[in-house]
């Protein structure tokens, strides 16, 4: 019985997801196929939300409690897997997010000029199946739930990034998408082989205590560290592990980029922070500077290559390498005051990046999506209320006070500047200096440069996404304690365990 309730209160979301995730299909096999697309559609936008108030409803009940952690919840079935607050924060923001580009995602699945192969219900099945995975990723506690929750999420993202099966771009980027993510793999199991050698389990907590006892001696401990690591960059685009996401953020369709560049990132994060800090801490000394190479490499190039990009997914594909190396510059500081501002700054990219990519999904172009940038010229007189909540979420990426970028960049290079990193911050400036330029590009573009062709923003959810995204960036302009304060309550329970 008490391995029921323990099952049920560490992976009652995950037991809850999979099952309505099997009924969503039955009921769509049931139903004409215009029908269905939708319906499924709204049907999991609701339970996503569902599953989210019920895991910010436990964060307050006393079993979910920082004095209980260590014990009624600390393990589940040989303790695969762990329910704490710093796992509710990262599902809340997966499950959050999930809803989102479902929701801003409709105009694109839902329009069958773009391609009918799209316009099916299986494409949400596929998501929620992704989002599934996700969740098992930051409960993981051992390197199989790693690998399991890993490997769901990356086979449904494959078949997601390669559905439009009449575009040869979407076939190419699935295929180059798949084959890396194959070497990734690769590399995991590898590394994940090498912990277990050395090891002689699959725990972190065992990890850990080996690492304590003999990690600095032992060579094939360390090996397996790195190649894990590595695997774990493939999917956050940290160079330089970043070569397949400018082409398959740009064949790819729309709303599956939305999803890959949103909520996958905050899995894979949260699972990295939960490696590094529950299971390789006893080793930064070797870490470190793995980290801090690969944040200053993401900065760098990010920042220089996303200067001549006309197109706006490879747009979106560097400059997210380039936020992704600022948000690294706080794993590599290896405190709890680093990785608190780096689970601050990944919720504020959240936020700005569904914004952007509500535009990106609602822009059309003579009745067909458009992804250029000269194609928000003079979008500030088609639609002002439009151009004006993107300038703010431009601003805000730039990182110009007083906007929340800005503050989350503050506290990720303050905390380097604590952890004498001093040269990484000042990096970390140069590169968001370089970025502003092509931030505020966009600006100029919808407001001083003249109307190429007549672009409209479609989608009624869409538009009320970009606006709300843009009132949540200016709240946390003025009040980014509170977000602070749960990002703090999620991190000290990972360095407390």
């Amino acid at each position: 019985m008490e391995v029921l309730t323990n099952l049920w209160f560490s992976l009652g979301a995950e037991i809850v997801l999979a099952c309505a995730t099997l009924l969503l299909l039955l009921l769509g096999l049931l139903l004409t196929e215009r029908h269905a697309t939708r319906l499924v559609c709204y049907l999991s936008i609701a339970l996503l939300l569902v599953l989210a108030v019920l895991l910010m409803w436990s964060a307050q009940n006393e079993r979910f409690s920082d004095a209980s952690e260590t014990t009624a919840m600390a393990s589940l079935i040989g303790r695969h897997f762990r329910l704490d607050t710093f796992a509710l924060f990262c599902k809340v923001i997966v499950l959050l997010t999930t809803a989102c580009v479902l929701l801003i995602g409709q105009v694109f699945v839902a329009d069958a000029s773009v391609s009918k192969s799209l316009y099916r219900f299986e494409y949400v099945i596929i998501i929620l199946l992704a989002t599934l995975g996700m969740c098992l990723m930051v409960s993981a506690r051992s390197l199989l739930a790693l690998y399991i929750g890993l490997e769901l999420q990356s086979l449904a993202l494959y078949i997601c990034a390669a559905l439009q099966r009449d575009n040869l771009r979407s076939s190419e980027a699935g295929l180059k998408y798949f084959m890396l993510g194959a070497l990734s793999s690769a590399l995991l199991l590898f590394g994940c082989s090498l912990l277990y050698g050395s090891v002689g389990s699959i725990y972190f907590d065992a990890i850990l205590a080996a690492a304590h006892a003999d990690g600095a001696s032992s060579l094939m401990l360390q090996v397996g560290m790195v190649l894990t690591l590595c695997a774990i960059a493939f999917k956050i685009s940290a160079v330089p592990f970043h070569m397949w996401t400018p082409d398959v953020y740009e064949g790819a369709p729309s709303s599956t980029v939305a999803f890959l560049a949103t909520a996958s990132k905050v899995a894979a994060l949260a699972l990295l922070m939960r490696l590094l800090v529950e299971a390789f801490m006893p080793l930064k000394e070797a870490w470190q500077p793995i980290i801090a190479l690969l944040a200053l490499a993401s900065m760098l190039l990010g920042a220089l290559a996303t200067l001549p990009q006309s197109n706006i997914k490879r747009f979106i594909a560097y400059s997210a390498i380039t936020h992704i190396g600022i948000l690294l510059i706080g794993f590599a500081t290896a405190t709890p005051e680093g990785m608190r501002a780096a689970l601050f700054y990944l919720c504020i990219y959240i936020i700005m990046s569904l914004g952007l990519f509500a535009m990106l999904l609602a822009l059309r172009n003579a009745e067909q999506p458009s992804e250029r940038l000269a194609d928000l010229s003079g979008l500030s007189h088609s639609d002002p209320k439009a151009a004006l909540a993107l300038s703010a979420l431009m601003f805000s990426m730039a990182g110009l006070p007083p906007f929340a970028g800005f503050f989350a960049k503050f506290y990720v290079l303050l905390a380097a500047l604590r952890s004498d990193l001093t040269w990484l911050a000042l990096c970390g400036v140069a590169a968001s200096v370089v970025s502003t330029f092509y931030y505020i590009r966009i600006v100029k573009v919808m407001y001083f440069d003249e109307p190429q062709e007549q672009v409209v923003l479609t989608g009624r959810s869409n538009r009320w996404v970009l606006y709300l995204t843009a009132i949540a960036v200016a709240l946390l302009t003025l009040q980014p304690s509170t977000l602070l304060r749960h990002s703090e309550q999620a991190v000290r329970v990972l360095f407390a365990s």
